[in-house]
């Protein structure tokens, strides 16, 4: 039973250590090794249940504990989504002197006035080194909106959105208030 409550405790660690860097980084090798821990400690559930009723349970008050720790490891990925938000908010919150001066530096550019957005030139624009993309609409009044593209992992995309207006479509996003006018999107 020691070496199962050990190994059960070393894989869910690793499924918890995967799931985070996996909501962290959207990169697929990470993403392919939280799902495998995962299913595995899924898998390892009725097993350990199976073997603890038949065997530990005669030897041991803690027959349970492997099983338990399983489900509770389980939980990993709901854990990690909301360390890997609050990680990337405090982030940004840290650089939003960077983002807003990169809405300045759009601002001045020749964006047409128009809902549809166009992609902004990097290079043109100093930009937190987070940043994937960025995309911009400017509003009838003279204001922008503007997309920081941050991670995008398959078909998953996210990022911070600067709404200067309000009449600017939005595109396929789940909007977070962050703070001001910043929001944070996903989809």
């Amino acid at each position: 039973m020691r070496i199962a409550s050990i190994s059960v405790l070393v894989w869910g660690t690793a499924c918890l250590a995967f799931n985070v860097l996996a909501t962290l980084t959207q990169n697929f090798v990470f993403v392919a090794l939280a799902a495998l821990t995962f299913f595995s400690l899924v898998i390892a559930v009725p097993i350990t249940l199976i073997v603890g009723l038949l065997v530990w349970r005669k030897s041991s008050p803690l027959w349970m504990l492997p099983s338990i720790v399983c489900m509770v490891f389980g939980l990993s990925p709901w854990i990690a989504r909301s360390v890997g938000a609050s990680f990337s908010d405090s982030q940004f919150n840290s650089h939003l002197s960077d983002y807003e001066k990169a809405v300045e530096d759009i601002k001045s550019q020749d964006i047409p006035t128009s809902t549809k957005f166009v992609e902004i030139d990097l290079n043109k624009i100093k930009c937190p080194r987070n940043v994937i993309a960025v995309e911009a609409a400017r509003c009838a009044d003279g204001a922008v909106v503007v997309e920081f593209l941050v991670s995008a992992g398959g078909r998953i995309h996210k990022g911070y959105l600067f709404k200067g207006c309000d009449n600017a479509s939005e595109r396929r996003y789940q909007l977070k208030h962050m703070v001001g006018r910043w929001y944070h999107f996903s989809d």
